[in-house]
């Protein structure tokens, strides 16, 4: 597990571009996030996120909406079970997002 803290800014087209034109581009991303919850929206309902992100799946718990837990796939199980949640119920699928990231330095 690890807790993830993010900031994130609002940028114009113009500002984004000008960000862009003063760094190198490091490495492009594809992201496809199929987010799943349980038949009745137990994990939504609660603040928990079931996703599979390319492939792998994994569990995001939001913490009083300023910072999330992540669990990679065996610890999200291990989460799910002392939750009383049976991975294997979590069969309804919500949404799925696709994202493109950059990284620049």
């Amino acid at each position: 597990m690890f807790i993830e803290i993010e900031r994130k800014f609002e940028l114009t087209h113009s500002e984004h571009e000008k960000i862009k034109s003063q760094l190198k581009l490091e490495s492009q991303e594809h992201i496809e996030d199929i987010f799943m919850d349980l038949p009745d929206f137990y994990l939504t309902l609660n603040k928990m996120k079931y996703r599979i992100r390319n492939g792998k799946k994994e569990l995001k718990i939001d913490i009083a909406n300023i910072s999330s837990e992540e669990y990679p796939e065996k610890e999200a199980i291990q989460k799910l079970n002392s939750l009383n949640i049976k991975y294997e119920d979590i069969t309804q699928q919500i949404y799925t997002v696709n994202t493109e990231r950059e990284k620049y330095t």
